[in-house]
């Protein structure tokens, strides 16, 4: 092999390590300066008093305003519905109806609620309703609370967007005059999402913006140390699950000094963003993303929320993909023929590619056979053998990455597409024929069974008795790993296998 062929190889090796490097290699924490703090750093070493103090975790409630009793407010915009409480002035429910308001999600748990402002101690409790305002037909909707407190009164009010899952929380806080010599810090408890019915391969995930701020990090909340960990000025925090999204995604006014986590009694997260140290009356305002995540969503609130899609390294082919599936769902009007029309629409694509590539491999295998040929015929003479082979080579060509590269773009379309499927939330509750929801598995194993009946007719059955063994072997374990898969991914595969094997019958003929 010359140096022409190393070169290739060479920088594809170089530019992986680097990429493997740099976006897997766990970063050392630092020491921060106050010149070194940049929005989105997490570090655990103190250097700033003011930063760098203990987590506060824990809730003191004052006792006063007892008299009031808890009522609930519920407002309805055409994309959610929204249950407030005055008892902390908090989201209490928040769901969203879903396959043609066939179906409703519901994002939280009966007992967890979401925006409580906690003080240092002595936090209000009980809030009065003070006017709600605006219908489906306007721009937004408003709610807004109000309670009186050691240092004076605090007054939260939500700004419900009626065409996005946009959320804003106004908080206005007006001293007495106490804060001049005893200033207070407040936090908001962000809850987890918590996928309501729920789904088995539900799991949450934790971000923040990094210190650029264009892009998000992944906070592993199954590592304990996270819990012991802050991360200063966040423009984004918040947390994922499978489908869900619940994050702050603007803070205006630099509210938020820092932002870190804890676990409750059930095991669940609270995400904590704490204030810079409040002095004087004021107003802030922070804006927050509630909802699923679908591409169409999470772009009309903040184009950062698109990464927490979970498309791995193929997403800039997995999000194009993704709303062609949608495009040819609203004209069809079903995610399972959309499904096996994207998978038709996308093998017609790939054709000529394909065509090149078998024609690539066929070449390179008569070119192995005469080859092989030559090494017996000349098996006693290597000065003719390899004349003979340098002959063949000048005449019928060497098949190099020609035949690889279209394999290779096969690959990828394949996993991209995978990945869509596998996280999108479209397909969960989505119906297609005897299937209920494309997400779930098929309830009979219809298409799992299909799957490996396609298989056994795609390869012939052997004279040689031990190849028959692998064959039923190999089509027993496809079979059962399809049993197990979203039946939207089966259908998917299924359609991919089919067209394949009607195209080398096709070639034999």
């Amino acid at each position: 092999m010359n140096i022409k062929e190393w070169i290739f190889p060479l920088t594809f090796a170089i530019a992986m390590t680097y990429c493997v490097q740099y976006y897997f290699e766990p970063k050392n924490e630092k020491q921060l300066t106050q010149n070194q703090i940049k929005s989105g750093s997490g570090f655990f070493a103190p250097s700033l008093q003011d930063i760098n103090k203990p987590l506060n975790l824990d809730v003191i409630f004052e006792n006063k305003n007892e008299e009031i009793l808890e009522s609930l407010q519920v407002i309805t915009t055409p994309q959610a519905s929204y249950v407030f409480s005055n008892k902390g002035a908090v989201l209490q429910s928040f769901s969203f109806p879903w396959q043609d308001k066939q179906e409703s999600i519901n994002t939280m748990l009966a007992d967890e609620n979401c925006f409580l402002l906690a003080l240092e101690k002595d936090s209000p409790l009980m809030y009065t309703l003070i006017d709600v305002v605006g219908n489906q037909e306007s721009l937004v909707q408003t709610i807004q609370y109000a309670a009186d407190f050691s240092a004076g009164t605090i007054i939260k009010t939500f700004t419900l967007h009626n065409s996005s899952y946009q959320m804003d929380l106004d908080i206005a806080i007006k001293s007495n005059g106490s804060l001049v010599t005893s200033p207070l810090q407040a936090r908001i408890f962000i809850t987890q999402p918590v996928m309501q019915p729920a789904i088995s391969t539900d799991k949450i995930t934790g971000f923040v913006n990094n210190e650029k701020g264009s892009n998000l990090t992944a906070i592993d909340l199954l590592k304990n140390d996270n819990l012991k960990k802050y991360w200063v000025m966040p423009t984004f925090f918040g947390y994922e699950s499978k489908f869900i999204v619940h994050a702050m995604v603007k803070d205006e006014q630099s509210f938020v000094q820092r932002a870190y986590m804890k676990k409750n009694s059930s095991g669940h997260i609270a995400g904590i963003l704490e204030s810079r140290l409040i002095e004087e009356s004021g107003n802030w305002k922070i804006s927050f993303f509630v909802g699923p995540k679908t591409a169409k969503a999470m772009t009309a609130v903040d184009n950062r929320l698109l990464q927490t899609l979970n498309f791995g390294w193929f997403s800039f082919v997995s999000h194009p993909l993704l709303n062609i599936l949608n495009y040819l769902q609203e004209k069809i009007g079903n995610y399972g023929w959309a499904i096996i029309l994207l998978t038709l629409v996308m093998k017609l694509l790939l054709l000529p590619f394909a065509l090149y590539s078998d024609k690539s491999l066929r070449k390179g295998m008569e070119i192995q056979k005469k080859m092989d040929y030559l090494q017996k015929k000349y098996k006693n003479n290597p000065a003719q053998l390899e004349q003979e082979r340098l002959e063949v080579i000048k005449k019928y060509g060497m098949p190099g990455l020609g035949g690889f590269l279209p394999i290779l773009l096969q690959g990828f379309t394949f996993i991209a597409l995978n990945s869509v499927l596998y996280n999108a939330i479209e397909l969960y509750g989505a119906s297609f024929l005897w299937i209920s929801n494309l997400y779930a598995v098929d309830p009979y194993y219809i298409l799992p069974l299909m799957f490996g009946f396609s298989m056994l007719m795609a390869a012939p059955a052997s004279k040689d008795p031990q190849k028959n063994v692998l064959r039923y072997g190999l089509v027993l374990l496809m079979t059962t790993v399809m049993s197990y898969a979203s039946a939207g991914l089966v259908l998917y595969i299924l359609v991919n296998s089919l067209v394949d094997s009607v195209r080398t019958n096709l070639q034999k003929r």
